[in-house]
């Protein structure tokens, strides 16, 4: 194939990255050429192209103005802890079962390859983090709710802010 011919094939495997079969179709409509999947492969790596699991990724970018304000914010924020007028924590979830999520492997033709698994809960871990520590991560069973975060961050409160939970007492 010429360098004009690998670079057109080049911009039809971006439009189906996941499915070369239609790319080979495209060639042989177009040029009346017959590859194999292979040689397809071969000529893709040679462009530089590669085979890795596909990212997940956020459905789009925050806008830059929306962005600044944000971060605007979180600085402030981060000003008032270290002033200690505030406590700042990090949140964050994380599901997890038995049921690996990998997409694919590289194996022998005619060879399937299979890692053991078997159906389980889905696990969820929440934690909380302060920029100085400690710290704090629970298991959950369940889905986590905004009522969940807000029980979750009353214990936290309560937890590792001895004059906040002195107040909850008494008040």
């Amino acid at each position: 194939m010429t360098e004009a011919q690998q670079a057109q094939v080049k911009d039809w495997v971006t439009v189906s990255p996941w499915n070369l079969k239609p790319v080979l179709e495209q060639i042989k409509s177009t040029w009346d050429i017959t590859i194999s999947r292979d040689t397809l492969k071969r000529l893709l790596k040679s462009v530089k192209m590669r085979w890795p699991p596909m990212r997940r990724v956020t459905p789009h970018r925050p806008l830059s103005a929306e962005y600044q304000r944000k971060r605007s914010a979180l600085d402030s924020l981060k000003t008032l802890d270290a002033s200690g007028k505030i406590k700042l924590y990090y949140t964050d979830e994380s599901g997890f079962t038995l049921m690996p999520l990998i997409s694919y492997a590289w194996q022998s033709v005619g060879e399937t390859l299979g890692g053991p698994s078997r159906r389980s809960p889905r696990l969820t871990v929440f934690a909380c983090l302060h920029r100085q520590g400690p710290l704090d991560s629970d298991v959950f069973e369940q889905s986590i709710t905004s009522d969940v975060v807000v029980t979750y961050e009353e214990y936290i409160a309560n937890r590792f802010n001895p004059i906040l939970k002195k107040g909850l007492e008494t008040g």
